[in-house]
């Protein structure tokens, strides 16, 4: 699967053709391809297992490719350049407890300006802006452990934006989180691409999310390849597709079909559309 975009599109990241094993031998990915325009929201869909996390690690260069390549902004990342590269790279992990490890969430949000040594001015007013964004001001002085599940995931996105990235790697958003946190924390990313231009790339096996936070989709297999990739909407009435690589249609999907629609909704208000008329 080649880079798709057209020339004259300013193609944020680029791998091609990745594959990685672990020390262990366990297969991370095969010969996965992905392709994002900057300003883009793309969303990695696939079951547990499929790779989606190691193909991640290897866009933010936390990881090497053993074959194939990963560029950023055209420029291709190797273990020489990766520190530099990765300055623009945001990577929001799936436990937020992996990220936040500080006494007190400011210490968290000031970690990322001092390790770039960023003017303590500039960082004071970064995390200001972002404290306010997330809403963390009454969890500033406390210790992480005892944040909930979406003070965390906030926490942890805010201090991954305090160095300013221009890309966003998140993985797994939403796990675990209630209703309420979940729809918090869709309209924060893209509110953050809309806004601030932020590239968005996330991983999930959530197919009801997906159309809420991407425009373009791309499906990784229990093979650990990318199989396909496409809009949302081609992506996902496809239920041959989703069945074929562990993945169902959303439900919105399924029930329109059996209703006999073609051109089925995806989104409450979608649908909410397509019955009123």
């Amino acid at each position: 699967m080649s880079c798709k975009l057209d020339k004259s599109d300013m193609v944020a990241v680029e791998a091609h053709e990745v594959s990685y094993r672990y020390p262990d031998g366990t297969v991370g990915v095969r010969r996965a391809s992905i392709c994002v325009r900057s300003g883009e929201r793309v969303v990695i869909l696939g079951p547990n297992g499929s790779g989606k996390s190691t193909l991640l690690m290897l866009l933010d260069g936390l990881l090497q490719p053993e074959s194939g390549y990963v560029k950023i902004f055209g420029v291709r990342l190797t273990k020489r350049n990766a520190r530099m590269l990765r300055r623009n790279i945001g990577y929001v992990f799936q436990d937020a407890d992996d990220m936040l490890f500080c006494a007190t969430v400011r210490e968290d949000l000031e970690y990322g300006p001092a390790q770039l040594d960023i003017p303590r001015e500039e960082a004071l007013e970064r995390i200001k802006e972002l404290t306010e964004l997330f809403s963390l001001d009454e969890v500033l002085e406390k210790p992480p452990f005892r944040l909930s599940g979406g003070e965390k995931k906030r926490a942890a996105i805010a201090a991954v934006l305090s160095v300013r990235p221009r890309i966003l790697l998140v993985d797994e958003p939403t796990a675990n989180m209630d209703a309420e946190s979940k729809n918090t924390l869709i309209s924060f990313l893209n509110f953050l691409n809309a806004e601030h231009k932020i590239t968005l790339i996330t991983t999930t096996q959530d197919v009801e999310i997906a159309p809420q936070l991407a425009t373009r989709i791309y499906i990784m297999g229990r093979n650990k390849e990318t199989v396909a990739e496409g809009s949302v909407k081609e992506m996902l009435t496809d239920e041959k597709l989703l069945e074929a690589n562990g993945l169902e249609a959303p439900c919105i999907v399924r029930l329109f079909k059996k209703l006999g629609y073609k051109n089925c909704p995806l989104t409450i208000e979608e649908a909410f559309s397509a019955l009123s008329k």
